[in-house]
């Protein structure tokens, strides 16, 4: 079983430090920050769980895309109950 230090150790030396503000949620998915919503930490488990767990590639996950139903469109938003 790894250690930290085994994981401070393969860590690159050139790889910048991010800096995430307290509002703001990093997007697993496109890269950017978003706003740091309940919601969003739910989406973002579930791109991970999609990704990691399911093998989808990131470049076929949308995210907040609009879908069209009849003659509007729609946001499509998956809730647990």
């Amino acid at each position: 079983m790894k250690g930290i230090e085994d994981k401070v150790e393969a860590m690159s030396l050139n790889e910048p430090l991010l800096f995430i503000p307290p509002w703001k949620i990093y997007c697993y998915i496109s890269g950017k920050l978003r706003k740091d919503t309940p919601e969003d930490h739910i989406r973002q488990r579930i791109a991970r769980s999609l990704v990691e767990e399911y093998g989808y590639a990131k470049e076929d996950i949308g995210i907040e895309f609009p879908i069209k139903i009849g003659n509007s469109k729609k946001e499509l938003i998956l809730r647990k109950r």
